[in-house]
């Protein structure tokens, strides 16, 4: 092989690995806020859907150097949440999307789902309620459910 035709080769080489398009991670229901889920049914006939919606987080990169912070999944989450002011997604399928050229690259994580409001009678955990625990929102020391019994062990 010729020294162009090696050069030509290793070039094409390069620009074909250069995109990646991969499935991240399905969830089944996810949501960034903090709700009180004890008192939430969060079936489809109560909760509003708000029909297919999309998110997506994205950072930039020029000559090896990047510009803004990394793309995550949670971001990209609320993103999708807050174009609609959804509560929730349900059949969550989140992508991780890069694209790398000689001079500059595109990173993403786009996220697809069916979105949902909860139902009315519920509200968001606000930000004072969890700084001074009360009974209701105090969490339980952990358990673990004991498989071969129906008791539950507390750590």
């Amino acid at each position: 092989m010729s020294g162009k035709n090696l050069l030509l080769f290793f070039t094409l080489c390069y620009f074909i690995t250069g995109c990646s398009n991969d499935k991240y991670m399905n969830l089944s229901i996810v949501s960034t806020t903090q709700h009180h889920l004890e008192n939430i049914e969060l079936s489809e006939e109560r909760s509003r859907s708000l029909g297919k919606i999309e998110g997506s987080d994205s950072r930039f990169w020029l000559t090896l150097l990047p510009l803004g912070f990394a793309p995550t999944p949670y971001e990209a989450i609320d993103d999708a949440l807050s174009k609609t002011q959804g509560g929730y997604l349900r059949k969550v399928v989140v992508q991780r999307k890069s694209f790398h050229l000689l001079l500059f690259g595109w990173d993403t994580f786009q996220v697809f789902g069916q979105g949902y409001r909860f139902p009315s009678s519920d509200t968001p955990v606000s930000p004072a309620s969890e700084s001074s625990p009360t009974q209701e929102n105090v969490s339980p020391t952990p358990s673990i459910q004991n498989e071969d019994e129906d008791e539950i062990i507390l750590d």
